[in-house]
């Protein structure tokens, strides 16, 4: 009983004593002997703030990986509840850029971390696309350089192919591009970089550090531009005013439109920075044009490149409407229809186009003709008046009739009334 007794006052002051250290050591950061590593490569760890001889668990955070941090191993904390000089190697196959590095006591679940800079052992460059056209955006990031270097990007002669023997179409010399900064691991932030005006063909994008020398590579293939293009509307008569929606030539370039492969320039328009042309235009569809197909050609000034529609020419076939029908002399009408060329000037005359125009408007974009007029019906018209309409431009022809009504039943001549009409009954 006695050995007892004795056993639990010895247990219950060791306790004591190591409850005493674990509270009287301040917390502390996790050190690091250095902050900028290389994979596979090993450091030291100090650290404070444990309970006694407690087991420490020492990770590492990865990038695209679950669980998100890597476990380096377990160390024993000191009877003063410290870490000092522990040594802990990176994972060969971590990435490089900045990682949290963190010790947990897995008893007094205390933790201590700092981050730690992995830089990789040799440069490299990541491009967002292999592919990529003449002034075009192309988005890269570098890596395994100096800490805040600058780092020169160029466009030159793909790996394979020496200055000597790069081909008519590949730059003898590279052509700087850009310059990115680097951060405390040697790597850049994602950025976008605009592309030389270069032939199409292999390249390679090179990354050169201005302090170290060091230089990283990574193959691209220019390619040819190859727009697209939509028209709006697609068909219609002649003297239509065509939008256009291109998408595909080089960003800022002046493009040339022409109209059945003529050579005289129909319109001269500009892409925007993504190469694109929204609702540009309008371009018009000569009036003269015959019924047909009609090629739409854009071609860019600086890439070349071509892209092209065709206009369905559609032959006029207008029509003519009275705001009424039939009524007596002296009074007035006014006009609308459809089916002109569009924006044409349209003359209204009774009975022939010989006759002098009574009235006159013109047709909209879309070939409507709205509220022309007014014309009046001539005091001496009997039984009908024939309105002919005819388009300045497509000499189309519209015809509408005007029935005469005279008021009070009276005869034509004007003076005795009509017979009244009467049944026969058989």
């Amino acid at each position: 009983m006695l050995i007892l007794i004795v056993a639990v006052l010895l247990g219950t002051g060791l306790m004591a004593v190591l409850g005493l250290i674990a509270r009287g050591s301040a917390p502390g950061p996790l050190h690091v002997d250095q902050t900028l590593v290389l994979p596979g490569e090993g450091m030291r760890l100090t650290a404070d703030g444990f309970y006694p001889l407690e087991p420490v668990t020492v990770e590492i955070s990865t990038r695209g990986t679950s669980p998100p941090f890597r476990r380096l191993g377990t160390v024993s904390a000191s009877v003063g509840g410290r870490l000092l000089d522990v040594p802990i190697a990176v994972p060969a196959e971590l990435d490089s850029g900045a990682h949290l590095l963190r010790a947990t006591g897995q008893i007094s679940r205390r933790r201590r971390s700092t981050t730690l800079y992995v830089r990789a052992r040799s440069p490299w460059v990541t491009l967002g696309t292999d592919q990529a056209q003449p002034r075009g955006l192309l988005g890269l990031i570098v890596g395994g350089f100096l800490p805040g270097e600058r780092v020169r990007i160029l466009v030159g002669p793909p790996s394979a192919v020496s200055a000597e023997h790069s081909g008519a179409s590949t730059p003898v010399r590279p052509i700087a591009v850009a310059t990115l900064s680097t951060d405390q691991a040697g790597n850049s932030k994602w950025e976008e970089v605009r592309l030389p005006r270069v032939a199409p063909g292999q390249y390679s994008i090179i990354a050169q550090g201005e302090r170290s020398h060091l230089e990283g590579r990574h193959e691209l293939t220019i390619i040819p531009y190859s727009p697209s293009i939509t028209l709006s509307p697609w068909a219609g008569p002649p003297g239509t005013k065509l939008q256009l929606n291109a998408r595909g030539f080089e960003p800022g370039e002046r493009v040339d439109v022409r109209l059945g492969g003529t050579a005289q320039l129909a319109a001269i328009l500009r892409a925007d920075r993504d190469g694109n042309l929204w609702g540009a235009g309008p371009v018009r569809i000569p009036f003269g044009t015959a019924a047909g197909s009609v090629s739409v050609t854009l071609v860019g000034e600086d890439s070349g490149a071509r892209a092209v529609a065709l206009y369905r020419v559609l032959q006029p076939r207008p029509w003519l409407e009275l705001t009424q029908y039939w009524g007596a002399p002296g009074g007035s009408v006014q006009f609308s229809g459809g089916g002109w060329a569009s924006g044409e000037r349209i003359s209204i005359h009774i009975g022939s186009t010989a006759s002098p125009p009574v009235a006159s408007g013109q047709a909209d974009d879309y070939g409507w003709l709205h509220s022309a007029g007014p014309a009046s019906i001539p005091l001496e018209a009997r039984y009908q008046v024939t309105f002919v309409a005819v388009g300045e431009e497509s000499h189309a022809v519209a015809v509408a009739t005007f029935k005469v009504v005279l008021p009070f039943n009276l005869a034509p001549g004007g003076s005795h009334p009509l017979p009244t009409p009467t049944s026969v009954s058989g």
